[in-house]
């Protein structure tokens, strides 16, 4: 499923990858599916050195660029979300942990927003995976193919006034601790492609080592240094065996998240992430006692 929008302004696909992440041009599919292949196992090993789960592809047909924004299954079943500029690609691989703890933030976040006085689970979309679908890819058509881009979130929030076509009021985004740099440049991406209708991105620097999640909540709003819109760390905590360094939780903004103000006759208030010392469990961790 594909959502268009007309503004042309994102960072540049190569910021802030990960130094052994080297560009390659497309010469066949089963040469990107062997790549792809090389890439998974070494996401999931303990390891000391740099891990890298991005491939950057250039010269990408666009018939290719289809595909792997259309078939979940194009890289022979390994899980993946795509970026594209032009005939440019960056691809994710996702480890299996990843993709756990992506689907239980988004079920915490869903029963916070139940607690937080929503009454309907109609106004809580998840346009995640489906069964058989492929992840949502949100486009922004210049009029130009090779300046066409678009981006597959891990997970994206779409409140009711946004279903079923808009941009969502929230993204999430996982990756290796050694990816948090570029998660930066996709909240960036978001952001400033959707032209501030995204309000907040949470990216995810996950750990499978040492069984620890840095968890930072970024947004698009004025500050006191800048009078036009920028992407701003409105927080940022680190999920230990031990809990949340700190013990505060992460709030999520009412407002950010269904894009009007809390009802107050409903109870209605903001949302807080603050029981998820389970979700390291995905990870291996097993608690004592």
């Amino acid at each position: 499923m594909s959502f268009h929008n007309h503004r042309d302004s994102s960072p540049s696909l190569i910021s802030e990858l990960p130094p052994n992440c080297t560009p390659q041009a497309f010469t066949t599919m089963d040469s990107l599916i062997t790549a792809a292949h090389t890439i998974q196992p070494q996401l999931t090993t303990n390891s000391t050195g740099n891990k890298n789960q991005y491939l950057l592809v250039q010269n990408l047909p666009q018939a290719i660029i289809d595909n792997l924004i259309e078939d979940k299954n194009a890289l022979d079943g390994i899980p993946f979300r795509f970026t594209f500029e032009g005939s440019t690609g960056l691809i994710k691989i996702i480890p299996a942990e990843h993709t756990a703890v992506t689907r239980k933030l988004a079920e915490t976040i869903l029963q916070e927003c139940l607690l937080a006085g929503v009454p309907s689970k109609e106004e809580i979309h998840w346009a995640g995976v489906g069964a058989g679908a492929a992840p949502t890819t949100y486009k922004v058509v210049t009029g130009a193919n090779d300046k066409d881009k678009g981006k597959q979130p891990d997970e994206s929030f779409l409140p009711l006034t946004r279903q079923p076509s808009g941009w969502p009021t929230l993204v999430i985004e996982s990756g290796l601790p050694e990816s948090m740099q570029c998660l930066r440049e996709d909240a960036k991406w978001w952001f400033e492609n959707s032209a501030g209708a995204v309000h907040t991105v949470l990216i995810l620097g996950i750990n499978t080592d040492t069984k620890t999640i840095e968890m930072e909540r970024w947004r698009y709003t004025r500050t006191s240094a800048c009078a036009v819109e920028v992407p701003d760390l409105a927080q940022s905590v680190t999920i230990t065996p031990m809990g949340i360094e700190g013990g505060v939780p992460v709030k999520i903004p009412f407002w950010e998240l269904f894009g009007r103000a809390p009802r107050w006759e409903d109870e209605e208030r903001d949302i807080l992430l603050g029981g998820v010392r389970g979700w390291l469990m995905l990870l291996g961790f097993r608690p004592s006692g």
